[in-house]
Parts: structure tokens; C-alpha cells; sequence
């Protein structure tokens, strides 16, 4: 069957692979039954990552090099035969993408952009970021990309009442006053 999956440093693609900084990676083809070409191209990065130059070799094969820093995600697209299948129509299952990464100093693989499932076939990019939020105490409160505000916590103690401030000035009309007695049909007062 004809595939674009590949090798990593001759290791399947499956979880994208870590490699060391400045480390020159090689892509190859996992096999090359019914290919008749091959693309390789940066699909995306993290946002300090340049994309680097591929060169394209004999066999199906490709290299590049990784950032001479630490922290780094390239994410590649591999295309076999033009995405098309031996009669001419397009067959998305003739394209996949896969990631290298370079570690951050305490271990954990950073993101790229347009990444979903190359760093973990089963959990996708949730694998790299739910350690480092379990690791780091985060809990379920905040605002998310969304905006969305999470649970409130519990109410806190009441302060100390503050000082009662001074009366205001004496300022008003008196209030009506009730009738005192009697009246006549005229309205006097008997």
C-alpha cells in the first residue's frame, strides 16, 4: 500500500522524535512501495523557530538541521505522489505530517503551529502541556483562550469595619403635619 509515512532518524514517526540542538535529522520514507515522488516541507514551528532548509536526497530521503537551541518544534508534511492515488484522484491518506522537537532545559517538548497529533498518535498536543500544568500546580481556575472564566473559589473572611462617618448638615423641610381636630363645613377649625 502506498504511504507517506516516514522515519525519523530511521524511527517511526508515531511520536515525532527529540533530538539534540544543531543535530543534522534525517526523513526517509518508511517505504517507498508505489511512490513515485516525494515531498517533504516545514508544515509549521514554534514562534522561534525559523524553518530550515530541507535537501532532498537519493531513495527517498531528506535532511535538515535542527536550532542550535533548546526548546524547538518543527512540524513536516510528507506527500506522496502528488496526493493522488494510481488512477488521479486525490487521496488525502497520501499526505501526513510528523514533528521533531528539540527538548526546553527541564524536559518538556514545545508546541508548533498547525500541530494536532505528531508529538502523540493517541493524545495529540495535549500530552505536551498537561504535564507541564499538572507539574506546575494549575488548576481548573482562570481565564482560557476562550475567555472563559473558571470556578470561583470559596468567599474569603470579612475585614474590620471601618469608621462611621460624620452626620451630614442640617437641611430640610419639616415634614407635613396631621390635622388637629375637628373642622366646620368651611374648613375651620371648631
Amino acid at each position: 500500500m502506498i504511504s507517506p509515512l516516514c522515519l525519523i532518524n530511521n524511527i517511526p514517526q508515531e511520536n515525532g522524535l527529540n533530538v539534540a540542538p544543531s543535530s543534522v535529522v534525517t526523513i526517509a520514507l518508511a517505504s517507498a512501495v508505489g511512490v513515485n515522488n516525494w515531498t517533504l516541507s516545514v508544515f509549521g514551528t514554534d514562534e522561534l523557530t525559523t524553518p530550515p532548509m530541507i535537501t532532498m536526497g537519493t531513495g527517498f530521503t531528506a535532511t535538515f538541521t535542527m536550532p542550535n537551541y533548546e526548546g524547538s518544534a518543527i512540524i513536516l508534511q510528507s506527500v506522496v505522489n502528488n496526493s493522488q492515488d494510481p488512477s488521479g484522484t486525490f487521496n488525502s491518506s497520501l499526505n501526513t505530517t510528523l514533528g521533531v522537537y528539540t527538548l526546553t532545559f527541564d524536559g518538556y517538548r514545545v508546541g508548533a503551529v498547525g500541530e494536532t497529533f505528531e508529538g502523540s498518535n493517541i493524545y495529540g498536543w495535549t500530552s505536551k502541556f498537561n504535564p507541564i500544568i499538572r507539574a506546575k500546580g494549575g488548576g481548573p481556575t482562570g481565564i482560557g483562550n476562550n475567555g472563559a472564566t473558571g470556578a470561583t473559589g470559596p468567599q474569603g473572611a470579612t475585614g474590620v469595619q471601618g469608621v462611621t462617618g460624620a452626620t451630614g448638615p442640617y437641611g430640610g423641610p419639616p415634614g407635613a403635619t396631621g390635622a388637629t381636630g375637628p373642622m366646620d363645613l368651611r374648613g375651620q377649625h371648631l
